[in-house]
C-alpha cells in the first residue's frame, strides 16, 4: 500500500491500556491516508500480545509494519523505524498519548500550504495516568519560526516531540536522531532548522500523558550537548535578528551557573513566558 503519512511509533514495554487509547484515537482521525510503523526497542523483546492488540484495534485494510530495532534506546528505535517510512510525510506518535482527531489533517494541510516549512508541531494538553487533565502542567509552544528559534535558544525544546510532523525530505537532509539522552529530539530539530522553517500550530492536537515511567523523569541530558544545541538555535536566530546578539551570552551563562541553577532559571523563565503568552503570542516578542 502507499500512503501520504507514516506514523512512527516506538515501543518499550508499553502499557496496553494507554496503547488502546492511542490506537482508538488513530482510528477516528479526520485524515485517514496513513500507515503505521511500529518499532520495538532492542531491549524489549518483540511482543506478540502487543502486536495482536494493535491489529485487533486497527481496520483490517490498514497497513501496519512491526519492526525490532537493533540498537537500544529511543534514538536507535526511531532511526530504525525511519528506514521504513516511505511516505512524503512522517508523524511522531507515542504509545502513552492520545491524538486529537484533527491532528493529521491540520498538520498536513499546514505543510501543504506552507512550502517554506519542513515541519510543524502543535499545542498539547497534559493528562495524568487516568486520563485526567493537568492544567498546572500546561505551557504554550511558539507558533512562529522566529519564536521557535528564540524558545530553542534560551528556554528548551520549542516543539513537543510527540506532536512533530515533518517532510521525509527533511530527515534525508538532516540525518537521523543522535543518541543524546532526553535531548535527541531537541538536537534533531536544531539541525532540521538549517534546511527550512518549523513552528507549532495554534491548536491543541495532542493529549500528553505525564507519568512516573517517562524517561525524562529519570534522566537529564548532558549539559555540554544542551549548550551546543542552544548555540545552533542562537546562531540561526541572530542570522535573522542581529540586534539580539547580546542574548548570545545566555546559553553560556546557563551552562556556567551549574546544573541545578540552570534548571531553576529555565523553569522560572518558562513560567513567566507561559503566563505572559497565554495572552500574547510568543512571536510578538520577536517582531
Amino acid at each position: 500500500m502507499t500512503a501520504r503519512i507514516s506514523l512512527l511509533l516506538p515501543l518499550y514495554k508499553p502499557n496496553h491500556s494507554w496503547l488502546r487509547a492511542l490506537i482508538s484515537s488513530l482510528n477516528i482521525q479526520t485524515f485517514q491516508d496513513w500507515q503505521l510503523i511500529v518499532c520495538f526497542d532492542a531491549k524489549d523483546l518483540f511482543s506478540s500480545s502487543t502486536q495482536s492488540l494493535i491489529l485487533s484495534l486497527l481496520r483490517e485494510d490498514r497497513f501496519c509494519r512491526f519492526l525490532q530495532a537493533v540498537t537500544p534506546g529511543i534514538a536507535g528505535t526511531l532511526n530504525y523505524g525511519l528506514r521504513f517510512c516511505d511516505t512524503p510525510y512522517i508523524a511522531r506518535i507515542d504509545a502513552d498519548d492520545i491524538l486529537e482527531k484533527t491532528r493529521l489533517e491540520r498538520q498536513i494541510q499546514f505543510l501543504s500550504t506552507h512550502p517554506e516549512y519542513i515541519g510543524c508541531g502543535s499545542q498539547i494538553i497534559a493528562i495524568g495516568e487516568e486520563g485526567q487533565m493537568l492544567e498546572n502542567k500546561l505551557y504554550k509552544y511558539p507558533t512562529s519560526y522566529y519564536g521557535t528559534l528564540f524558545f530553542g535558544a534560551f528556554i528548551n525544546n520549542p516543539i513537543a516531540h510527540p506532536t512533530l510532523f515533518f517532510r521525509s525530505s527533511a530527515i534525508n537532509l538532516t540525518g537521523n536522531y543522535k543518541p543524546i539522552p532526553c535531548a535527541e529530539d531537541y538536537d534533531l530539530i536544531s539541525r532540521m532548522l538549517r534546511y527550512g522553517k518549523i513552528a507549532s500550530l495554534q491548536s491543541c492536537e495532542l493529549f500528553y500523558r505525564i507519568h512516573d515511567q517517562q524517561l525524562s523523569v529519570k534522566t537529564r541530558p548532558p549539559r555540554s550537548s544542551l549548550l551546543l544545541i542552544r548555540l545552533r538555535f542562537s546562531l540561526l536566530l541572530l542570522a535573522h535578528r542581529p540586534f539580539l546578539v547580546p542574548l548570545l551570552a545566555i546559553p553560556f551563562l546557563l551552562y556556567l551557573i551549574g546544573s541545578k541553577r540552570e534548571a531553576q532559571t529555565r523553569s522560572f523563565l518558562r513560567t513567566i513566558l507561559n503566563s505572559y503568552f497565554q495572552r500574547i503570542p510568543l512571536n510578538s516578542l520577536i517582531k
